[in-house]
């Protein structure tokens, strides 16, 4: 048979076809590539190769050897496997003018291995590492080091190499996963129980290996190159550390950790998880879940520490140290080139993001979180709440220039014993500036460390600014019976709070405690204006039977207070006392129209002092004003006595409110009033010392 040659048309073929064949391309010449491990030369300690089609089995038999590969790359299908004494080590070093080495099948191995490609190592989907221990590393470690046990990697690669798992590593407990390059990428299974992970960027780092257990890693010199971390996968080390380090040269700024997935280092036993993420220069980004959590009945809650000068816990993503008998510590900041802590430029938390250290046993203690930076941006929630029965809330600080409580942030601090919350102060400053420019609380933040249950006390909230803005609730209450209420204090330069805002300190039979400004016995200069708007509530107040108000307390150079101010106690037939409010200032005290000063009590008045309290060493305003529409009341109203009313000036006192001291409906004296200005005294309003069952009380006008 004669073959004729014909001429066909050219045809052109559909795009999806082309791409088609492309990847059947590509496929053809990576799986020609995969094959076993090529050309193996032992130039150190013993150790026998012996290859057949799709295996390769290494019998080591000494305690540390060095393989020299060709190339280093395991098929789908093929298996690699290293059988080494007790702690033995294999330093694979594997010649890079062939590529990174591409792994998508099996490797084993009784102990410890080092892979060393400075082209990059790729575990591809279908890989399955199960080892002692293994680092996988584009920075090579000189054969003296090695032999001598001292694991200095002192050799970096020039290339912009990447070690990327996308399959499983799995080592044994105890042991080691340490993935070290220029770029290092996890989209699989890392896992580590009891153990120690390490994703890490660097030219220069050592491992020191203790005979407890113990690793430890540090960075000898920063990459030159951009280096970036980032897990999109699962590492779990229950029980052990997780450490990620991206290092880079101070001119190099874009390093960046990039957290999508899962983190995980949760308590086994006795035995807390510790995580660890630093950059020293760029971000660090959370997107997922980082837990180092106490799950199992009796344990704590462990240690999460993320320094770096930029960190960013994105919606949805949850940073814990929750544990049932205790939570853990978490410390977002930075840490400097030799160890020192500082300022992180900036800390953001975006709205539904979680950070959590609390605590589920009875007679527990939550943990503590604690943030550093000139910016502190929160929008999500930080709860340390102590849930058991004679538990304990934990700490929350924030401490920076600027922290800034934006709409929707939630703080909590909650236990039958309610913690701490502080917000402001910059103790780590760069600039020499010690205490925060702002710290503002948005409408609709919400900051609590109240007492939960019976018998309880609330905690405390403590914030500090140049200018501190409240417009959302702050609440340290304790409302069940026998409980008190926690303390309050907001001070600095100016104290702002606006309309609808919430400061609840009250109790069942004790009042809490509220301080705006700074105390004078304190020898600290008083906040220069204080403001509490129309709207705005404050409460000490105690709702219980036998009950006693608390004590709130304003102290500033200029005072203006337009909302309620309530240190009343009890309801009816309860027998329970009203509290102290004292409203005073070095120039002047405005009570607006729409303002209300309450310390009624169900058996007794409390005692009210507006502009200053002449019986004390605490400073008295030059000009008290008492606008119409404001109503002052230290009434009995049940059974008892009437309270004590002062309004009082060195200067002028203007008074055109009302005040009532009245005695209780069904018995009791009326109490007393004070109204004037030892200069000038300006009476156009009404006061009530009334006593339907007892004696009328005392009011006294003084003219100078």
């Amino acid at each position: 048979m004669k073959l004729t040659q014909r001429n066909f048309p050219r045809r052109s073929f559909p795009t999806h076809f082309k791409r088609s064949l492309v990847f059947i391309a590509v496929l053809t010449c990576m799986t020609s590539t995969f094959a076993n491990p090529v050309a193996p030369v032992v130039s150190a300690g013993g150790a026998v190769i012996t290859q057949t089609p799709g295996n390769t089995q290494i019998q080591q038999s000494t305690q540390n050897a060095i393989i020299d590969w060709k190339s280093f790359n395991i098929g789908v299908h093929e298996k690699t496997n290293f059988q080494q004494p007790a702690n033995g080590v294999t330093l694979n070093r594997i010649n890079s003018n062939y590529g990174a080495s591409q792994i998508y099948g099996a490797l084993t191995a009784t102990g410890r291995l080092i892979l060393v490609n400075a082209a990059g190592i790729y575990f591809g989907p279908t890989a399955m590492v199960n080892v002692g221990s293994i680092i996988a590393s584009t920075t090579d470690i000189s054969n003296t080091n090695f032999m001598a046990g001292q694991y200095i990697f002192d050799q970096p690669t020039t290339m912009n190499s990447k070690i990327i798992n996308a399959g499983m590593i799995k080592v044994a407990d105890n042991g080691l996963v340490a993935l070290v390059g220029a770029n290092v990428t996890n989209t699989g299974l890392i896992q580590a129980n009891l153990g120690t992970v390490i994703l890490a960027t660097g030219d220069k780092f050592t491992f020191d290996f203790f005979g407890d257990q113990l690793i430890n890693f540090s960075v000898d010199q920063a990459t030159s190159q951009s280096g970036k971390i980032m897990n999109n996968g699962a590492i779990l080390a229950n029980g052990g550390k997780i450490l990620i380090s991206a290092q880079t040269a101070s001119q190099v700024l874009d390093n960046t950790i990039n957290m999508n997935g899962v983190l995980q280092a949760n308590s086994v036993s006795q035995q807390n998880g510790d995580i660890i993420l630093e950059a020293n220069n760029g971000g660090v980004n959370i997107r997922g879940d980082i837990l180092a959590e106490g799950q199992i009945a009796g344990t704590n809650g462990g240690n999460i520490s993320i320094s770096s000068k930029y960190i960013n816990i994105a919606s949805g993503a949850k940073v814990s140290v929750s544990g049932d008998a205790g939570g853990g510590n978490i410390t977002f900041g930075f840490t400097d080139a030799n160890g020192n802590p500082t300022n992180a430029v900036s800390i953001t938390t975006n709205f539904c993001s979680h950070i959590l250290a609390n605590s589920f046993a009875n007679n527990s203690f939550a943990g503590n979180i604690t943030m550093y930076a000139d910016n502190v941006s929160l929008q999500g929630s930080l709860e340390s709440v102590g849930l058991g029965q004679g538990s304990s809330g934990g700490n929350v600080n924030l401490y920076g220039n600027n922290v800034d409580l934006e709409e929707g942030a939630f703080i909590n601090a909650s236990g039958q014993f309610g913690g701490s919350v502080n917000l402001g102060g910059n103790p780590y400053t760069t600039s020499g500036k010690t205490t925060s420019s702002f710290v503002d609380f948005d409408l609709f933040t919400y900051v609590a460390a109240q007492g939960l249950g019976l018998n309880s006390s609330g905690g405390s909230v403590n914030a500090s600014g140049d200018l501190t803005l409240v417009g959302g609730v702050i609440d340290v209450s304790a409302r069940s019976t026998g409980s008190s209420g926690g303390s309050v204090q907001l001070s600095g330069q100016n104290v702002h709070l606006q309309s609808f805002s919430i400061v609840n300190a009250s109790g069942d039979v004790l009042g809490g405690s509220i301080i705006l400004g700074v105390n004078p016995a304190l020898s600290i200069p008083t906040s220069a204006t204080i403001n509490v708007d129309a709207s705005s509530y404050l409460s000490v107040a105690a709702h219980g039977t036998n009950a006693l108000g608390g004590t709130l307390s304003v102290f500033g150079d200029d005072v203006n207070i337009n909302g309620v101010l309530n240190a009343s106690a009890g309801t009816l037939l309860s027998n329970s006392m009203g509290g102290r409010i004292k409203v005073i200032a070095n120039n002047s005290v405005t009570l607006g129209s729409r303002s209300i000063i309450d310390a009624d009590g169900d058996g007794g008045g409390g005692e009210i002092f507006i502009g200053g309290d002449p019986s004390s060493s605490n400073p008295i305003a030059n000009f008290t004003t008492v606008n119409p529409g404001s109503i002052i009341s230290a009434s009995a109203i049940t059974n008892g006595n009437g309270g004590l009313v002062t309004v009082y000036s060195n200067n002028t006192t203007d008074f055109g409110g009302s005040i009532f001291a009245k005695g209780g409906v069904l018995g009791g004296n009326g109490g007393s009033v004070l109204i004037q200005g030892l200069q000038l005294t300006n009476y156009h309003g009404t006061s009530d010392v009334s006593a339907p069952q007892g004696t009328p009380g005392t009011i006294v006008i003084a003219s100078p």
